[in-house]
């Protein structure tokens, strides 16, 4: 039948390298890497349990170095169960657990604490006091007054917006009240701030880029879904500098590539989301057509 290949010309048209991809996850208990082929079909795997800190009691913080270190590990360790070459890899995909941050020094790229995690209760005071301040009331009040005369959904919704201990928000107010380090960075606009994605993009890229997505983003406290920016009501709120916080991009996204040095090779990193899951970031780096909506615990709509 005409337009129809044979065999000799399939295989004479299918990559002699072909490519594959990587999904990895770092979720609140483990870390893990898949490799996939054009078809989706897991190749290799890796896994390594995630090493949380309990320095004081409802503290909840994850050592960076040691983040950084599992992170590579299992990177090299899927791609050699995979039975493949780096050089094979044509994207990565990173999914991570959600408003887990930390922040960093700009000029030389050292961290100025621990990763304090989306379960970290350190803030829980201030999130009450927040939740109970007469400011608070005010906001609310004057969003609810203006949502009258304009029917603006965005002004509705901020009447009923309150502050939780998952947010990354007041956890970062918290860092600057009592980090005086991180304060002194801030203020001299030499501070980086960013949950586990960004922080890992500016690593994989030596510093070259800076960015989140807007799936991370939204599980900050500090975004508008409306207008799919920071907030300037929220941070200004807070008193969080806009400056502090970083590029939000496309989920599906051309975010630069991993440094040569770090696997031997450039890797492309296409795809950042907050979990749920490893398999979505998959689906992300395939295209559109290849995920149904999922809800899971801090889905947002």
């Amino acid at each position: 039948m005409s337009g129809l290949l044979t065999d000799p010309e399939q295989r004479a048209q299918e990559p002699r390298h072909p490519g594959f991809v990587l999904g990895l996850d770092v979720g609140s208990s483990v870390i893990r890497c898949h490799v996939y082929d054009r078809a989706a079909r897991v190749c290799g795997s890796s896994v390594q349990k995630v090493e949380n800190l309990y320095p004081q009691i409802g503290w909840v913080e994850i050592d960076p170095d040691v983040l950084w270190i599992q992170f590579v590990a299992v990177i090299k360790e899927a791609v050699k169960a995979a039975g493949i070459q780096m050089n094979q890899i044509v994207g990565l995909g990173i999914s991570t657990q959600r408003a887990t941050f930390i922040t960093w020094n700009k000029k030389t790229g050292n961290h100025f604490h621990n990763f304090i995690s989306w379960q970290d209760l350190r803030a829980v005071e201030l999130v009450k006091s927040w939740n109970n301040s007469l400011l608070m009331k005010i906001f609310h009040s004057s969003c609810r007054v203006l949502h009258f005369f304009t029917r603006s959904k965005r002004l509705f919704t901020a009447s009923l917006f309150t502050f939780t201990t998952q947010q990354t928000s007041l956890r970062l107010v918290w860092i600057l009240q009592n980090l005086t380090e991180v304060q002194k960075a801030v203020e001299e606009e030499n501070c980086c701030f960013g949950t586990i994605d960004t922080w890992l993009l500016y690593k994989l890229t030596k510093g070259s880029v800076y960015a989140t997505d807007f799936s991370n983003a939204s599980t900050t406290g500090l975004f508008d879904p409306y207008k799919m920016c920071w907030s300037g009501m929220i941070t200004s709120l807070i008193s969080i500098p806009l400056s502090l916080l970083p590029p939000v991009r496309d989920t599906s996204h051309n975010f630069g590539s991993v440094d040569e040095e770090i696997f031997g090779v450039p890797i492309p990193i296409v795809a950042l989301l907050k979990v749920p899951g490893y398999d979505q970031s998959i689906c992300y780096i395939f295209g559109k057509g290849t995920i149904e909506p999922v809800f899971y615990h801090g889905s947002t709509l």
